[in-house]
C-alpha cells in the first residue's frame, strides 16, 4: 500500500460525516468548483475571487487565504474557545454535603451562598446572595428584586449567576457556589448543552465559574442556606452592602457562626 493510498483509506475511516469527507477529498484532487476550475473548463469570464476580488481563486485561495475565509476560521476559532470554556469543568467541583448546619469556607476561600424567590404569582422574583469568609463573617451581601415573570428554578438560576457575578467582581480568585437547588446544580455541572427555558443562564453560569481559579458548587439543604433565603424573601429593591444587612439576616449570619 503507497503513503497515498494509506492517506486516502485513513480519511475514509475518519468519524465525520460523509459530506465533510468527500469535500475534504475534492479539495485535496482540486475539483471544487473554484473561479480558477471555473474559468479553466468552462470558460468563464473571471476567475477573480467573488468575496475578495482582489486574487486568482484556487483552492487555497478559497480554504486559507482569503480575508472572508480567514474571518470564517476565525470566527470557528473563537465560537470554539468560547463553547469549551462554558462547558469546562477542569476548575469547577461538585460537593453533595448533609451538614447539620452551615459550614466556613477553608482560609482563603469565600463561600457565596445563593437563593431565589418568586412573589406575585410568578410576576415578581427576589435573588438572595451572601459572601462568607473563613471565620463565617460577611465580606458582601445582595438582596434584589426582579420584575419579571418567572418561577422557581429560573429565579435559582439567576441568583446563582448572580452570586458568579458578584464573586467575579470583587475579585475573588477561589470561591465556593452554595444552592439548595438539585436540578439547578446537576445542569451547571453537566458537560452537555442545556437546551431548557434555563439554558442560558446555565451559560452564562458555566462562563462565569470557570473564570475562578477554583469553584466549587454545594448541594445543600434549606436549612444551611437560610440567610441567602431571607434575602431573597425579602428583598424589596436593588440592595447590597459589607454591613446593614436586612432584619432577620444579621442574627442569622450570628447563629452561622456560632454553630460553624
Amino acid at each position: 500500500m503507497t503513503a497515498e493510498s494509506d492517506w486516502w483509506r485513513k480519511l475514509w475511516q475518519l468519524k465525520l460525516p460523509s459530506k465533510i469527507k468527500v469535500f475534504t477529498w475534492r479539495a485535496c484532487l482540486n475539483a471544487l468548483p473554484t473561479a480558477a476550475n471555473l474559468n479553466k473548463r468552462l470558460k468563464t469570464e473571471s476567475f477573480s475571487c467573488p468575496f475578495c476580488a482582489a486574487s486568482r481563486e484556487d483552492i487555497i485561495h478559497t480554504l486559507l487565504l482569503c480575508p472572508f475565509a480567514r474571518q470564517v476560521i476565525e470566527f470557528t476559532e473563537n465560537y470554539l474557545k468560547s463553547f469549551k470554556s462554558q462547558n469546562s469543568v477542569t476548575n469547577i467541583r461538585l460537593s453533595s454535603l448533609n451538614p447539620q448546619h452551615w459550614l466556613c469556607p477553608p482560609s482563603a476561600t469565600v463561600k457565596i451562598n445563593c437563593d431565589g424567590a418568586v412573589f406575585e404569582q410568578g410576576m415578581e422574583m427576589g435573588l438572595g446572595v451572601i459572601a462568607r469568609d473563613d471565620q463565617g463573617r460577611c465580606l458582601w451581601w445582595s438582596s434584589k428584586r426582579i420584575t419579571r415573570g418567572g418561577n422557581g428554578e429560573i429565579a435559582e438560576a439567576m441568583a446563582v449567576r448572580h452570586g458568579l457575578e458578584l464573586g467575579a467582581r470583587l475579585g475573588w480568585s477561589s470561591i465556593i457556589i452554595e444552592s439548595d437547588c438539585a436540578n439547578l446544580i446537576s445542569k451547571i455541572m453537566s458537560p452537555d448543552h442545556d437546551m431548557s427555558f434555563i439554558g442560558p443562564i446555565v451559560a452564562d453560569s458555566r462562563t462565569l465559574a470557570a473564570s475562578f481559579q477554583l469553584c466549587s458548587f454545594n448541594l445543600v439543604p434549606r436549612y444551611c442556606n437560610t440567610v441567602a433565603h431571607v434575602l431573597a424573601k425579602s428583598a424589596v429593591g436593588s440592595l447590597e452592602g459589607i454591613s446593614n444587612l436586612p432584619a432577620g439576616a444579621a442574627d442569622l449570619v450570628l447563629a452561622d457562626i456560632s454553630t460553624s
